[in-house]
């Protein structure tokens, strides 16, 4: 019985231990498929909110949406819609998209703080709110850690 309490004791010594010395400041960013998820959640939540239907992610859109926000990351070109009508010719050739909407960001702490910014604009809110069926998340960081983030939306 004595051994057992010991045992116990010590268990739960180690527990508190290990918890004391875990400082949440040190936790890395998010990965880009933690926050791709998380955006996802987050604008499939407002939507069925509205009473609209949930967009589902599509992997062609994920792709081409990464590709601009690795440019903008590069500083090949400002953080823009700049090109988007290359990114709309380029899905609707490959995923037959009728209707295209682009949603951009840049050096937002998490996914929450993104959507949140996003609903916040008129414009953003409409695309999101749209009659769009698919949508593609693409997130690049640029040297110093600033992370650029694109969302296209789409009806296919």
């Amino acid at each position: 019985m004595k051994h057992s309490i010991n045992l116990a004791l010590m268990i739960i010594t180690l527990l508190l231990s290990g918890s004391a010395c875990h400082d949440k400041t040190e936790d890395p960013k998010p990965s880009h498929e933690q926050l791709q998820v998380a955006i996802l959640i987050g604008i499939n939540q407002h939507r069925v909110s509205q009473g609209l239907v949930a967009l589902k992610e599509n992997d062609i859109l994920d792709r081409i949406a990464t590709e601009h926000s690795t440019s903008m990351a590069k500083g090949e070109i400002p953080l823009s819609h700049e090109g988007f009508v290359q990114r709309f010719e380029q899905a609707s050739k490959e995923t037959g998209a009728s209707a295209i909407g682009e949603n951009v960001g840049s050096n937002y702490a998490d996914a929450d703080e993104l959507v949140s910014a996003w609903l916040a604009s008129e414009e953003n809110r409409e695309n999101i709110e749209s009659d769009y069926t698919h949508v593609g998340i693409g997130i690049a960081d640029d040297a110093d850690g600033n992370r650029f983030f694109t969302q296209l939306l789409a009806r296919i």
